[in-house]
């Protein structure tokens, strides 16, 4: 899926967040996502981690704040063990940063990629995503994505849709779907089960 440069602000926005470019005499070496109180930074990219230095000792003292939590996706590796020599403390937790924003076209175009390489479950189920309807069928490893017709729909915020299509783990309350359509591949460890 494609975004212009002003969707991605847009999108920043619509989390609460807002985009903010680092540079280093005059060039773009970065950006930080970051949250109102600037202590928080829901994502990062730099070229290496040292350019991410430099920004957390510029930044601190331009905010004034004291400790700033970082979260990261598990493939910035290099980040995070940079980061761990000299952070007063690292957790873990599952999460996802992802959302979507067009339930259908993301399933069908997710769940192709799967059935190109693995046999999906035949099924069939109908959602109902804040007003976004349709019906995935899986018959005989085909899929089809469709208008919802069946009176069966599964009823999701688009919160609860975003959990079921992407969390990789479960979670209490987790509608049972056919196995292997869930959770969408949107990425996957090198060495995961799920790789393929």
């Amino acid at each position: 899926m494609y975004f212009s440069r002003n969707d991605f602000a847009v999108v920043c926005r619509s989390y609460y967040t807002r985009p903010v470019a680092v540079q280093r005499n005059g060039s773009f070496i970065g950006y930080i996502v970051t949250n109102g109180e600037n202590n928080c930074f829901s994502e990062v990219c730099f070229k290496n981690a040292l350019d991410l230095d430099c920004a957390l000792k510029a930044w601190m003292p331009k905010f004034n704040v004291w400790g700033i939590n970082i979260y990261l996706p598990e493939w910035e590796r290099d980040i995070i063990r940079h980061l761990a020599v000299y952070a007063s403390g690292m957790g873990r937790q599952a999460s996802v940063q992802a959302r979507i924003f067009n339930f259908r076209r993301v399933a069908e175009a997710f769940l192709s990629v799967k059935a190109n390489h693995n046999a999906l479950s035949d099924g069939k189920m109908a959602f109902d995503i804040d007003g976004e309807c349709f019906e995935i069928t899986v018959s005989d490893g085909k899929l089809s994505v469709t208008d919802a017709t069946s009176e069966y729909t599964i009823k999701l915020s688009a919160y609860e849709a975003n959990r079921l299509m992407l969390l990789p783990f479960e979670y209490e309350g987790k509608i049972k779907t056919p196995y292997g359509w869930f959770p969408l591949a949107v990425y996957v460890a090198p060495n995961s089960p799920d790789a393929f």
